[in-house]
């Protein structure tokens, strides 16, 4: 974990399963399925419900912890995450009890299936321009003579890239930046301190071919640490905290 402690202040690891049609769970199944997970992480007591706009069901434990986890079931999507996990593994254990539990608990049919996410999340708190230090940190030099002149500030700069990483382009890897300035603040110069976002997502489209979802997740996390190791971290994440510090 020492690859992004020092660097961001608040990390995730989430767990999309997502499904082409509703999934069209009671509400009944839905609490069965929470009080599983209860059973074994106790602390996951604080329950939501929401209709409008969109029909979610959420059961967390306490957002105000230094770390949590959370579990959702919406129309097309069954999701986890923990925030700030002590360990990988720990976050892993979660995801794995979703994906064998969700599919009988909520009657999920493989052939429903339209993907599986992974997503690594990275927040990174700065009281400026996000947009900004972001374009300082990543944006190519080619962009320096655009960005030229003494009235021109940076409102947007978000990159996102998708590639794959299979022929088929089954297995497609996301790499988005959420930044949180508005141009209230830019055209005040009054910023809060807030946070900014990396995500990186590994997603597996699935097939007929796929043996189970235990087997895809295990390939799934071996290609998400993988390249957060060698490409996120030391290319991504280390400029930004390093465009941070140099403000």
């Amino acid at each position: 974990m020492s690859w992004f402690n020092e660097a961001v202040d608040d990390f995730h690891v989430n767990l999309n399963i997502n499904t082409e049609l509703e999934i069209g769970c009671s509400n009944e199944s839905v609490f069965h399925y929470f009080e599983l997970f209860q059973r074994v992480y106790p602390s996951m007591h604080k329950f939501e419900a929401q209709e409008d706009p969109e029909w979610i069901r959420v059961l967390e434990e306490d957002r105000d912890a230094p770390g949590y986890r959370w579990l959702t079931v919406e129309k097309n999507r069954v999701a986890a995450g923990h925030t700030n996990p002590p360990s990988l593994e720990e976050a892993y254990s979660l995801h794995l009890k979703v994906l064998d539990l969700a599919p009988i608990a909520l009657s999920i049919s493989k052939l429903n299936v339209k993907a599986l996410d992974l997503m690594y999340g990275f927040d990174m708190t700065y009281e400026g321009n996000h947009d900004e230090v972001v374009a300082k940190a990543l944006a190519p030099s080619s962009f320096e003579r655009l960005l030229q002149g003494p009235q021109t500030r940076i409102i947007n700069y978000e990159p996102n890239i998708t590639f794959a990483i299979d022929d088929a382009c089954n297995v497609q890897c996301r790499l988005a930046i959420e930044t949180r300035t508005t141009v209230p603040q830019i055209t005040s110069g009054k910023f809060d301190e807030n946070q900014f976002s990396v995500f990186f997502t590994v997603r597996q489209y699935w097939s007929p071919q796929e043996p189970n979802f235990l087997d895809a997740y295990e390939r799934m996390t071996a290609i998400g640490e993988r390249i957060v190791d060698l490409k996120i971290v030391p290319q991504i994440i280390k400029p930004l905290a390093d465009a941070i510090a140099s403000r």
